[in-house]
């Protein structure tokens, strides 16, 4: 399994891109922005993209949706309230940074303790942890001890509160509740920053203490 981090956009949005144990499939989380610079790394790793997942509805993260889905063919995944937000220009935070994204549908709504599988060890439990929006979803691999947690989880952070529909106490027990019981080990690749360990955010994350 290869994850290839993609860092765009203004406020420098980690796009992952994760490729299958044998190296032909691959998906794609978040595609934030700057549709070439995830093109070029999509056409070097020679890859046939199956799908796009989406972690929130921020505009931040969702600019290239429907760009890359038009052009690889492929069905967009995430919960349906994310998707409602993806749709709406000030409830994905996008006219507060003076920009309009407007992302047309999702293909695919997501149910917490769902599973995708998209072959080849490309296996995700979804995880639905509310609180830095109304139903953020964070993907899970178990076969290979990582999880895509957007804005929910971040290194020595969570995702913020100061929006509508959120809620600081709200993320920080589902966070508890929901993450923080995956193996100690696990790699936790946020929607910034760098990556981190679900260990070390149990210990030392003051967000979480």
């Amino acid at each position: 399994m290869v994850i290839k981090t993609i860092v765009t956009g203004p406020l420098q949005t980690n796009t992952y891109l994760v490729i299958n144990e044998g190296g032909k499939d691959a998906i794609l989380i978040d595609p934030a922005a700057d549709s070439d610079i995830i093109m070029e790394e999509i056409n070097e790793s020679d890859v046939n993209l199956k799908a796009i997942l989406i972690t929130h509805g921020h505009f931040d993260h969702i600019g290239e949706v429907d760009f890359i889905k038009e052009h690889f063919n492929v069905p967009v995944y995430t919960h349906k309230d994310e998707a409602t937000m993806m749709a709406n220009e000030k409830e994905n935070l996008s006219l507060l940074f003076c920009e309009q994204v407007i992302i047309g549908h999702a293909d695919h709504f997501i149910d917490d303790g769902e599973t995708l599988d998209f072959g080849g060890g490309l296996e995700f439990n979804c995880i639905v942890v509310p609180g830095h929006t109304s139903k953020s979803v964070c993907f899970y691999n178990g076969a290979y001890d990582f999880v895509a947690t957007g804005d929910t989880l971040m290194a020595g952070a969570i995702g913020r509160t100061d929006f509508n529909n959120t809620s600081a106490k709200v993320l920080g027990n589902n966070i508890k509740e929901k993450l923080l019981i995956l193996p100690g080990n696990t790699v936790v690749y946020p929607g910034h920053g760098y990556k981190t360990k679900i260990k070390v955010e149990k210990q030392t994350n003051p967000f979480l203490q």
